[in-house]
């Protein structure tokens, strides 16, 4: 390794203000690469399926960041997208309603799910994986930058349900925490002051909201939405798979471990801006 590129992988290491999700940094063990696992292990994924899974959700914010040398550390490119996040961000200096960050995650993650199979269906393994994992991403940041757990059981189906329908409506009452990408986590004049920094669930220490627990609960709500989130990656598959064979299914489900990115720090793959569908290793 060159000594930039050692350079930029330590520094990515020390700082990061890509802060818009679950966890995808580090090792397999950030909550992008958990909650992906264990809703695939339920589902009886091979091991090594459930590697490439992992690497493909987790890439979806790495291929979204770029390092900053000035603020030494990750912060979002020009690749990043708010639908990819369920980021409730502005569209000039308007904000995006709650209805419309639905609709265009929603959009984002059934064009991907539907491209997937199609992958599966040509024996495009390796594009099968990218848009599966571009999928699971975003269903998972759903669910940890929402008030989803906040909701009783009979709304947060409503929610499962429409996600995967296009043709149901905007689940009335679903807020999305603000975020935008010049000024990040805590943008003024939130209208519904719901901020990513305040309310977003990505880890056990988040904020406050994160560490709270709910009346007749023993879990916190980053436990509620970790939990949401499994479910939720379980119902996309169900969607993705529905039309393959079971010969098709077995080519995702398990497949043998990808050809392996040719640096062991995957911090490397923000830093240097490489694209997932551009890797050396695809």
């Amino acid at each position: 390794m060159s000594g930039k590129l050692a350079f930029a992988v330590a520094a990515v290491c020390l700082s990061s203000g890509a802060a818009w999700g679950f966890d995808s940094y580090g090792s397999v063990t950030a909550e992008h690469g958990q909650i992906t696992a264990e809703a695939l292990k339920a589902l009886d994924w091979a091991g090594t399926a459930i590697s490439n899974m992992q690497k493909e959700v987790r890439g979806v914010d790495w291929e979204q960041t770029s390092f900053d040398k000035k603020r030494f550390g990750l912060f979002p490119n020009d690749k990043y997208m708010a639908a990819s996040h369920f980021d409730r961000g502005k569209n000039g200096d308007n904000w995006v309603t709650n209805s419309d960050v639905f609709t265009s995650g929603r959009m984002l993650v059934l064009n991907d799910l539907d491209a997937a199979r199609t992958a599966t269906e040509d024996g495009d393994k390796n594009t099968a994986f990218t848009d599966l994992g571009a999928a699971l991403h975003a269903v998972e940041d759903l669910n940890s930058h929402s008030n989803l757990i906040d909701m009783n059981a009979a709304f947060q189906t409503s929610v499962l349900t429409a996600l995967f329908d296009k043709s149901k409506a905007f689940p009335n009452g679903l807020i999305f925490t603000s975020y935008t990408t010049d000024e990040g986590e805590t943008p003024k004049n939130d209208p519904l002051n719901y901020t990513h920094a305040a309310h977003s669930k990505d880890n056990a220490k988040k904020n406050a909201d994160a560490k709270a627990t709910q009346d007749g609960q023993t879990k916190t709500n980053y436990q509620l939405a970790y939990d949401s989130a499994v479910t939720f990656v379980k119902s996309a598959i169900s969607y993705y798979e529905n039309g393959l064979t079971d010969d098709q299914k077995k080519t995702v489900e398990q497949a043998a471990l990808l050809p392996q990115e040719p640096f062991k720090d995957m911090y490397l793959f923000a830093a240097a801006g490489i694209s997932r569908r551009e890797a050396p290793w695809r």
